[in-house]
């Protein structure tokens, strides 16, 4: 009985888990919008400021990275269409750092180095999800009415640049959709989660691990009763004892996390 209350339980996870997982999939396959996602940005003078705040002007976002080196190609051609004298001070320029771990001082010092005299801000991660950013440098127009009517990835020209820009301003261009992943990615883990159990290492272990964490004794009755008295002892332990093992498996995996992620950070500049 306890190995079909076992295989029920297993069972359960794996459907609950994938259909979870399915959900989100199905749900957030491309989700698509025309409307720029509001978001609060940091500037370099550690001001909060929205995307919905900016609607006044017909705004260029600049998806950067300190550390991306063709970003820095863009910034002559940013500075040059800035000071051109089509556009009458009629739009805004933000470049948007999409590494989170940057900090305000870096972004002070980087736009010193590069003569950056435009808003140089920080983004939340979920923006460069929503925004559907896989590469940079990326840059996205919204015109006055909040609407995207430009998206592209990678080094754009002078002219290319300018004419999307005064389309946007003069209202010669239409809202175009960005499709968002962040949903699909929430399911994809999941659904690679759920799956991994059944992989030739993992799964032949998880009826021992459920049972384990559940107290679920599946020897045989010959077996029990050679170990009854040392099972009515550690019978109730087995919970906490599994609980404490998933537990240091979970700690010691945080632990390489954050080391990893510390030398990434320190070796990303060089």
């Amino acid at each position: 009985m306890r190995k079909k209350q076992l295989a029920i339980i297993i069972s359960s996870i794996v459907i609950i888990g994938a259909g979870v997982g399915v959900y989100f999939l199905v749900q957030n396959l491309g989700t698509q919008t025309t409307i720029a996602p509001n978001y609060t940005l940091k500037n370099t003078d550690g001001a909060d400021f929205t995307v919905a705040s900016l609607q006044n002007k017909t705004v260029l976002f600049d998806f950067m990275s300190v550390s991306c080196i063709p970003c820095k190609e863009m910034y002559p051609i940013l500075a040059e269409l800035l000071e051109d004298t089509d556009f009458e001070n009629r739009f805004e320029v933000i470049s948007i750092e999409t590494d989170n771990t940057t900090s305000i001082p870096q972004l002070q010092a980087f736009a010193l180095e590069q003569e950056i005299t435009w808003t140089l801000s920080i983004a939340p991660p979920e923006m460069v999800i929503e925004y559907g950013i896989f590469e940079i440098p990326a840059f996205v127009i919204i015109n006055t009415e909040g609407e995207i009517t430009f998206a592209q990835e990678g080094l754009i020209s002078f002219d290319k640049l300018k004419e999307k820009t005064l389309d946007a301003i003069e209202g010669r261009s239409e809202a175009i959709q960005i499709t968002s992943y962040q949903g699909f990615l929430i399911g994809f883990a999941i659904v690679v989660a759920i799956t991994s159990f059944f992989s030739p290492c993992s799964f032949p272990l998880l009826p021992g691990y459920v049972a384990h964490i559940i107290g679920v004794d599946l020897s045989t009755e010959e077996e029990k009763d050679e170990k009854e008295s040392v099972q009515t002892k550690s019978y109730f332990l087995y919970p906490i004892l599994g609980l404490s093992g998933g537990m240091g498996i979970l700690v010691s995996y945080l632990i390489l996390g954050i080391v990893i992620s510390a030398v990434g950070s320190a070796i990303l500049p060089y």
